[in-house]
C-alpha cells in the first residue's frame, strides 16, 4: 500500500509523463492512493496523466487539510524541534 500526495510543489521537465508504467502488473495499481494538488511548473500538467484507479487530481483545498505538514504531524508543535527550514502556514 502506498499513499503519495504532492502539494503545492514545482514540478520540472524531469516528469515524463510517456514513461510511467506499472510495477508488478496491477498490485500497486489497486492499492495505491497518487494524489496531486495545485502543483506548478512543466511537469505539473494534468493533460496525458495515467487513467489508474488510484490517481487523483484534487482541486479543494478542503481535501488536502489533512494532508498538509501543519495537520499531518502536528507542525505547529513539533517542527520547532526540527534542524531545517520549513514553512507552515
Amino acid at each position: 500500500y502506498s499513499r503519495n500526495i504532492i502539494i503545492e510543489s514545482y514540478l520540472g521537465d524531469l516528469i515524463d509523463l510517456e514513461r510511467w508504467s506499472e510495477f508488478n502488473r496491477t498490485f500497486t495499481l489497486d492499492t495505491m492512493y497518487y494524489a496531486k494538488f495545485a502543483n506548478r511548473g512543466s511537469g505539473a500538467s494534468k493533460k496525458g496523466r495515467v487513467k489508474w484507479l488510484g490517481y487523483y487530481v484534487l482541486t479543494n483545498a478542503v481535501e488536502v487539510q489533512n494532508f498538509i505538514v501543519k495537520s499531518f504531524i502536528h507542525g505547529k508543535n513539533d517542527i520547532h524541534n526540527w534542524r531545517f527550514h520549513l514553512f507552515v502556514a
